[in-house]
């Protein structure tokens, strides 16, 4: 790993822009640390704490974790309410009315995703019979569970564009790297412009994991 950092060293990124995510901190962030020493570059080690106290990586940890079971309320909600995704408690209140859960609108989705791909090819006489009964079971076009002069017309767009997001990472951390799928996070979503703006003791660092 040592010669993974003084690569991206000569590439211009500063020692001080790097972190190393650890699943065990305790155990190897010393002997790392000592390496790293003898290869001439400054770090230390925060076991407990500290960096990941920080809300914007608690983020992107809970972001991996929905990423590998996205049957998690309380990591999803963290998701979604950061600036990743910019849900409000309203919004998420008016999810957890309409499906019972978080975790019970994701699977809403994929549910549904999953039936129409089924669709593909039928007739169009088989095709009218399945989607008049998929309005009749699904709570977005017969409006259950949700009062329609208060439900905000543009969340099921939003939530939409989040589970499709969310499946296409899931799919992707099959192939990609722990750190590449950290990357495309950080690019492909505002996240990167919201940890810009903080103070710089807490702007973006280089994210490795071992």
């Amino acid at each position: 790993m040592h010669r993974q950092i003084k690569e991206l060293h000569h590439q211009g990124i500063e020692y001080k822009d790097m972190v190393i995510l650890l699943r065990s901190p305790k155990k190897s962030a010393k002997d790392m640390v000592e390496v790293f020493t003898e290869e001439g570059i400054p770090s230390y080690a925060e076991s407990a704490g500290g960096y990941y106290s920080q809300p914007e990586v608690e983020t992107l940890l809970s972001m991996l974790s929905v990423i590998d079971n996205p049957k998690q309320d309380i990591a999803l909600a963290a998701v979604l309410r950061s600036p990743m995704y910019s849900f409000t408690d309203e919004e998420l209140s008016f999810l957890t009315i309409k499906y019972g859960s978080l975790v019970s609108a994701f699977a809403c989705f994929s549910e549904e995703k999953k039936n129409s791909s089924t669709e593909v090819g039928e007739n169009s006489s088989s095709e009218g019979e399945e989607k008049g009964s998929e309005s009749a079971h699904n709570p977005k076009e017969s409006g259950i569970g949700k009062n329609k002069a208060d439900y905000p017309s543009e969340l099921d767009g939003k939530w939409e564009h989040f589970c499709r997001s969310l499946e296409r990472y899931r799919i992707l951390s099959r192939n990609l790297r722990i750190h590449e799928l950290l990357y495309m996070l950080y690019e492909e979503s505002s996240y990167y412009l919201y940890v810009q703006s903080l103070p710089w003791e807490r702007r973006e660092r280089r994210i490795w994991t071992d």
